[in-house]
């Protein structure tokens, strides 16, 4: 943002600065080319956005990061809003989670049975297992979430109200509960 604010000034001061013409018009050609990057970047987060099919999620932040993740590896998918520890980046990659925070949230984690690559701008991540994002509503994005045989199992940190999607069959030895109205066999 602040590069954007500044990117005029700074260009009228180095075609100022610089005493010869090739270079003036050089410096200014890699400003304006920084500048276009800068504004398709800005502009990819409105219109490349999560999607969710019936095959597939894919997780997307603009240009940055793209995961298509099959339905069919999903493990778990849970509403838990936390502050990144990396609020700074827009892609974190630690061990085996990825986090991809909006202004320092995510509000969603993805436990998968297989591990999938992120593209990212310039190539691919190393496999993640554990992807925490963020969404604009993550309630309305986890029951848009294609069915998996996976169960609501209401966890110890979480309300029984909230949208939790757990494993089918839970680490305590729970019995499987109904999802929307319809029992779910084990």
């Amino acid at each position: 943002m602040l590069f954007a604010l500044s990117a005029p000034a700074e260009m009228l001061l180095l075609h100022m600065l610089i005493p010869w013409t090739l270079l003036k018009y050089l410096v200014l050609a890699v400003e304006l080319y920084g500048l276009v990057w800068l504004a398709a970047i800005g502009v990819s987060f409105g219109f490349l956005r999560h999607h969710v099919s019936p095959t597939e999620v894919r997780l997307r932040q603009g240009l940055l990061a793209d995961i298509r993740i099959p339905v069919s590896s999903r493990v778990a998918s849970r509403l838990e809003p936390m502050m990144s520890a990396n609020a700074r980046t827009n892609i974190a990659i630690d061990a085996d989670t990825a986090e991809l925070p909006v202004e320092g949230r995510t509000h969603v984690i993805f436990e998968l049975s297989e591990p999938v690559r992120i593209h990212r701008l310039f190539g691919f991540s190393p496999p993640v297992t554990r992807i925490r994002f963020a969404v604009d509503d993550p309630k309305s994005f986890l029951a848009a979430l294609p069915s998996t045989g996976t169960v609501n199992l209401p966890g110890d940190r979480f309300d029984a109200s909230s949208p939790v999607v757990e494993r089918r069959t839970s680490p305590r030895g729970m019995k499987p509960a109904s999802v929307a109205g319809r029992r779910v066999s084990s």
